[in-house]
Parts: structure tokens; C-alpha cells; sequence
């Protein structure tokens, strides 16, 4: 196999692929990548046997391929750093006899791999598929991938992923841990998922890799154990996480006797602000909602005391005080713009809070005050 390409283009499809490889197993050969070369495209393929990524990389005006002896090869991690540091615009990798020779910026580099005959073959799922504009569910994962239990993520259960639930022209995901739950709906879908279950918890590690891929249309599918994510620039395959996924409906299904309207940057202002002074001691900040300003008091033992506002809109009801972890809430901010507004809405202070931006919710457990 001899291939020549641009390094741009090359790095950035291995540093995705090396992503996914893992760094401990007992199989070595998953911590290769496989490249294949053809004259019409070269592709990137990583699998852990759990998630797989395959990036395509196809002729265009910005990245010729120039393939005069098509193959498959297997590259070590080596390759992604030696193809990193090259300034040039084209990198060659050749395959020999158990070497893979490197040619950039004049220089050369022999790599040692091993027999590809060893490496898994692709995944794939091709029963029943929707369609997803690629930016709408690059915005769902980021918001509900806040709320994904990341002491959890090692774990074979469903709090270590997202669940993707399909419905009639409808895609919605769900993310949660033991103090929040994030729930965002993509209402634009076309096709259908027609098997017996229409719900799955996809890992968290896989998110990334799908993130990546969010450009155009992004094609849906799955069969009984894993799902795929398709689009112009790649491919994720990832198995389904046992355990059952908790009932977001139920969660998110807050009474709307307050409701007070804010803006999102002012508000992430005034939580960071606010928790300057906690420690691992404090029980979170108080939100007071009074006159049309919110009041955010925090206060750690040793440190001090804080006591922050800014203006907001009341809907409906009146005064209105909770105590909250400010991290869950500046968490899910980061993903929103800073000029949107979004709407709290609560029926107690003893139950869940809800945040709501457009077709994202997020519900967050009060705390106890000591």
C-alpha cells in the first residue's frame, strides 16, 4: 500500500481515531488504528469492541489523495505523533514487510505494526434508520451529556450514558446522575425506527466521537444491541449500556407555580461569583427570588460569605427561595448561548427545579440547608 496525503487532514482523522483505541487491553492490536487506501478514499477506522469510529477522508480541492497501490495497514500511535509534528503539506505511508514507511518534510521514519489479519472487522447496523440535522444533535448531546454520572462511565449501566429514545418524527435524548436530569427533543426527524424497543442508553464515551461527526445530515440506525451514527465525514458504532434508563417524563413534569425568567449570561456570572467562598463543607447557595431580582448566598466555614444579584423576569408566582449545588447549574449553562434567556420553573422548594431552553430541560434536586 503507498499513499499520499495531506497532513492536515490525516492528523485529524488519527488524533479522533487514537481517541477511541483503549489504553489498557489484552488484545494489543486494538490500540493500532487500520488505515485503508483506495484512489477514492482513505479511511480511518479505531474500535475498542465496544465504540467504533471510522473517519473517510475523500478527494477534494483542500485534500487530494493520490493512491497509486491501494491496501489496508495498521498504525500504531507512533504515527499520529510523527505525522503531528510535520509542517509540510503532504505525508506519504507506506506499507513493507512488516514496517510502514513514513516520508514528510524530507525526512523519513520506519515504524514497526503488526498483522492486520488480527484486527477486528467493522461494525455496522442497517435495520431501520431516521435522519437528524447534524448541529441539532451535536446540541442535544452537549446538553444532556452534563448530567451523565461520570463516576459511572466505566460501568456497564445506564447511568454511565444517554438515552436516545425515538419516536414519530421525534429523537429525543436523556442524560441524569443522582442530583439532575437533562432532556433534550429534535422535533425535525424523518424516517423511522420500526423494532420491538424504540429506546437505548448509549455510552458516554462515545459522545465525543459522535460530536465530531455532527456535520450535514446525520443518519441513525440500529439493531437489537448497538447503534450507528452516519454522516459525509464518518461512522460511530456503539453498543447499547445495560440497566434499565429512569423515567424522565415523570422527572421533568414540574408544576408551574413559580416561574421567573433570566438571562443566561448574567446568571453564569452570578454563580461563579457566588461560589467563590464555598468549600467541601458548604451545603451549596440559596436562591432567593424577590422584587424581580434573584439573590444567589453562599457561605464556607473559614472562608466567608457571599451575596450576589441580578434582575430577572417573575411570571407567576411571588417571593420564592431554594437551596441548590450552583456547579449543576453552571454546568448546564455552558452550552447555551449568553444572550438566550432561559425559564426556571418550580412547584416547591422541596422538589426538583426546572431549567428550559427552547426544547432542552434540565431538573436539579434541592439541597438541605443546614
Amino acid at each position: 500500500m503507498k499513499v499520499k496525503i495531506n497532513t492536515n487532514a490525516i492528523t485529524k482523522a488519527l488524533a479522533k481515531c487514537f481517541s477511541v483505541t483503549p489504553a489498557r487491553t489484552p488484545k494489543d492490536v486494538l490500540k493500532y488504528v487500520r488505515l485503508a487506501a483506495t484512489e477514492g478514499c482513505v479511511s480511518v477506522h479505531a474500535t475498542d469492541t465496544e465504540v467504533s469510529l471510522t473517519i473517510d477522508i475523500t478527494p477534494d480541492d483542500c485534500y487530494p489523495v493520490e493512491c497509486p497501490s491501494p491496501g489496508t495497514v495498521l498504525l500504531p500511535v507512533k504515527v499520529h505523533q510523527i505525522c503531528r509534528e510535520l509542517t509540510g503539506e503532504y505525508v506519504e505511508i507506506i506499507d513493507g514487510d512488516g514496517n510502514i514507511t513514513i516520508l514528510g518534510d524530507g525526512n523519513r521514519w520506519e515504524i514497526q505494526t503488526v498483522d492486520i489479519a488480527d484486527f477486528p472487522e467493522a461494525q455496522s447496523c442497517d435495520e431501520g434508520a431516521l435522519t437528524v440535522d447534524g448541529g441539532k444533535l451535536l446540541s442535544s448531546i452537549q446538553w444532556v451529556s452534563q448530567a451523565v454520572d461520570k463516576k459511572q462511565i466505566e460501568v456497564r449501566f445506564s447511568f454511565g450514558g444517554v438515552l436516545f429514545e425515538f419516536s414519530d418524527n421525534r429523537l429525543t435524548l436523556a442524560g441524569c446522575d443522582r442530583n439532575r436530569m437533562s432532556v433534550s427533543s429534535i422535533n425535525d426527524t424523518s424516517g423511522g425506527i420500526e423494532l420491538p424497543s424504540r429506546e437505548c442508553v448509549v455510552p458516554y464515551k462515545s459522545l465525543k466521537s459522535i460530536e465530531g461527526i455532527c456535520e450535514g445530515q446525520v443518519t441513525v440506525s440500529r439493531s437489537g444491541s448497538a447503534i450507528q451514527f452516519s454522516s459525509p465525514c464518518g461512522k460511530v458504532w456503539a453498543r447499547f449500556l445495560g440497566g434499565r434508563f429512569a423515567q424522565w417524563q415523570q422527572i421533568v413534569d414540574v408544576p408551574d407555580v413559580y416561574s421567573f425568567s433570566i438571562t443566561v449570561g448574567p446568571l453564569s456570572k452570578s454563580l461563579r461569583q457566588a461560589a467563590i467562598v464555598l468549600n467541601e463543607d458548604s451545603s451549596g447557595c440559596q436562591f432567593s427570588f424577590k422584587d424581580d431580582n434573584l439573590t444567589i448566598s453562599g457561605s464556607g466555614s473559614d472562608v466567608g460569605t457571599s451575596e450576589v444579584s441580578i434582575p430577572v423576569v417573575i411570571n407567576r408566582g411571588g417571593e420564592f427561595t431554594v437551596n441548590l449545588d450552583p456547579r449543576f447549574l453552571s454546568e448546564q449553562l455552558r452550552t447555551i448561548d449568553a444572550a438566550s434567556t432561559i425559564e426556571w420553573i418550580a412547584g416547591s422548594a422541596d422538589a426538583a427545579q426546572l431549567i428550559k431552553s427552547e426544547s432542552d430541560v434540565c431538573a436539579v434536586m434541592p439541597l438541605v440547608r443546614d
